[in-house]
């Protein structure tokens, strides 16, 4: 366990959040008359590094019938071009211009 914070606190030494703004984020679901995406960002500082925690719900199936997935986790982060995303999981969000692309701050 302590060799994973190591790591996490060497990978995250060349961090520097410039677009990926905290807070709270809603996100349009692609199925009609399903609840939205909620994305909560939040900054943890650890060894003196701000490392990026990540508290996701999605929802799937029918209106009727909801499924729910809840993720939560440190995001890895990368930074390519114009653009600065976090991945955890089988999620990416991607940040350009310190927005959360297709996603509203409620």
């Amino acid at each position: 366990m302590k060799w994973i914070l190591g790591l996490i606190l060497v990978m995250s030494q060349s961090m520097a959040f410039a677009q990926i703004i905290p807070g709270s984020y809603e996100c349009k679901n692609s199925k009609e008359g399903m609840p939205n995406t909620i994305i909560k960002i939040s900054l943890v500082e650890l060894g003196g590094q701000d490392l990026p925690l990540l508290d996701v719900t999605r929802y799937y199936g029918e209106p009727n019938q909801l499924t729910t997935n809840h993720i939560y986790g440190f995001a890895g982060y990368f930074s390519m071009d114009e653009s600065e995303r976090l991945v955890l999981g089988g999620i990416q969000l991607e940040f350009k211009n310190g927005k959360l692309l297709n996603c509203q701050r409620p």
